[in-house]
């Protein structure tokens, strides 16, 4: 996507439901999925172009990459003549990729000569050549995280 996000929430569904006892107590012995996993996105963007709507129009899946770093703070992780933004290295971040996204609905009302803002809804979708639906890549250096 060719985008600025002003506003994305990111929610994922993995419908489960319980397997109760046979000793009837209704306690669960075990949790098993219902439903197909689904991510929902939504949010607010702002573009230059209108390549991101042609892709609505047409209903043409998108691939969305998402990354948040730390690369103002000094901290970095290993060697730091290594550090690279744009390859994820070196930093504390982390990273979503969406290899299909399609939009579901899109609102755009024209505001005036300013840059346009639309608010939207999407999808993703499990890719066939990637074999996943949505990756998340975190860079720290905390090999757990414990009670």
């Amino acid at each position: 996507m060719n985008a600025n996000f002003e506003q994305l929430t990111l929610s994922l569904e993995t419908p489960h439901e319980g397997v109760v006892l046979l000793d009837g107590t209704k306690n669960y012995a075990e949790f098993q999925q219902n439903d197909f996993r689904r991510m929902n996105i939504s949010g607010t963007l702002s573009f230059a172009s209108h390549a991101e709507y042609d892709a609505f129009v047409a209903y043409e899946a998108r691939r969305m990459r998402i990354t948040i770093q730390n690369v103002n703070s000094g901290m970095s992780l290993g060697n730091v003549l290594s550090l690279d933004n744009t390859a994820f290295l070196g930093y504390y971040g982390i990273r979503f990729h969406i290899p299909s996204m399609k939009f579901l609905s899109w609102s755009t009302p024209i505001g005036g000569p300013n840059r346009l803002q639309t608010s939207f809804t999407a999808k993703a979708e499990y890719d066939d050549t990637i074999g996943e639906m949505f990756r998340v890549e975190l860079n720290n250096v905390t090999s757990g995280y414990g009670a």
